[in-house]
Parts: structure tokens; sequence; C-alpha cells
């Protein structure tokens, strides 16, 4: 099983939401699917819940955060991905200067699925239909994003 990886800041809104979905995705493709997805943050409080917003945004995808904790992330969790996916391009350059460049499959999502140099916007704070942009936004470039990774 290859794991993508995603990342966010405190691994509470966008990078479970973006895992959230690619994991649907992959349960709707079957078992020989080949791919899952989880999610850390390079600023997280271990087990912090997702945002209450999360949450109620995933529902409307049919996704479930409830049970979520937030994760920091380690070095286990990049060694063991296969792709890791930033929300923006300064997690990606953190995390090429923490891990000295170790990895060299680490992307911002944007541009690993459209070739373009922009972030996710952050929700954090925002009222639930900020939220839902966000998930809207992070939905369709998961969605790219599978259809990428199943051709490779």
């Amino acid at each position: 099983m290859r794991k993508i990886l995603f990342i966010c800041t405190g691994n509470t809104c966008r990078s479970p939401m973006a895992a959230a979905l690619f994991n649907r995705l992959a349960a709707q493709e079957g078992p020989g699917c080949g791919f899952s997805a989880t999610s850390a943050g390079l600023s997280a409080t271990e087990g912090e819940a997702a945002s209450t917003n999360a949450v109620l945004a995933m529902k409307d995808y049919g996704c479930d955060l409830s049970a979520h904790g937030a994760h920091e992330l380690d070095p286990a969790d990049m060694q063991e991905a296969f792709l890791v996916l930033t929300m923006s391009i300064n997690h990606k350059q953190y995390i090429n200067s923490r891990f000295s460049g170790t990895y060299r499959n680490v992307y911002a999502l944007k541009e690993y699925v459209y070739g373009i140099s922009e972030d996710v916007k952050d929700p954090f704070g925002g009222s639930l239909q900020v939220y839902r942009q966000c998930a809207e936004e992070i939905a369709e470039a998961v969605g790219s994003l599978f259809e990428k990774v199943k051709k490779s």
C-alpha cells in the first residue's frame, strides 16, 4: 500500500480534510486501489481534535473527522510516505530545510496536481462557509490527484 501524506500547520483543518477526501475516493475504488492517505502538522498538538467547522464541512462529502486527533510530523511519517503533499509552499520549504532535502517526493498540493505555485487557503478561525469553500478547493485538487496517482 502506497501512502500519501498530507501536511498543514496544526493538523486540525486542511490536511485531515485532504486525507479524508482521498481515503473516501480510495474506498470507492475498492481494495485493489493500492493507495491510502494520512495527515500530519508541522506544529500540531498531539491528539487535538479537528476543528468543529472542518468536521461539519466534511459531512457534506460523507467524511467523518469527529474522531480525528492531530499528529505532529516526524521522520517516520516521511519515510513511510510515497508522496508528501503540503497545503502551502512554505510548508514544503520548511520540510525541505528540516529534513535536509532527504525526501524528494515533497510538493505543495496544487504544485503537484496543477503545476502552479499556489497555497490552499487556511480556513483556521473562519466561518463554516469559509471551511466549506476550503473543502471544495481541496476536494477538487484531491479528485485530480487521485486520478493522477492511479495512473502512476
